[in-house]
């Protein structure tokens, strides 16, 4: 993974300002472009990590945290009125794939 990544993903796990994680706690509000760029940092890093034996626990509880505070967040009414709960369910099996990969070493999708 690299510095750039790593740092991306700290922030967002830290719910630092303008992080996704931020803007889904505190104002309740989804961002899919920072969503979206998420994800795609998330599989970066898990493919870098899916031959590996040790993961930083710092990865580890970020990924954890997103895959199960995310579903349970949007359940929360504020957020049927940005969209429908297909999107939800399908960004929420977006981050299960990606802590799957981490978890695992393998792509939960191809």
């Amino acid at each position: 993974m690299n510095a750039e990544d790593e740092a991306f993903l700290r922030s967002e796990f830290n719910a630092e300002e303008g992080s996704f994680l931020l803007q889904l706690r505190t104002e309740a509000r989804w961002d899919e472009t920072r969503f979206r760029k998420l994800i795609e940092v998330m599989e970066r890093c898990a493919e870098a990590y899916a031959s590996t034996e040790s993961i930083p626990r710092w990865l580890a509880a970020g990924f954890w945290y997103l895959d199960t505070f995310v579903p349970d967040q949007v359940k929360h009414p504020a957020f049927a009125k940005q969209h429908d709960v297909e999107f939800f369910r399908e960004r929420c099996e977006d981050l299960a794939c990606a802590a799957y990969w981490f978890f695992t070493g393998e792509a939960a999708r191809q």
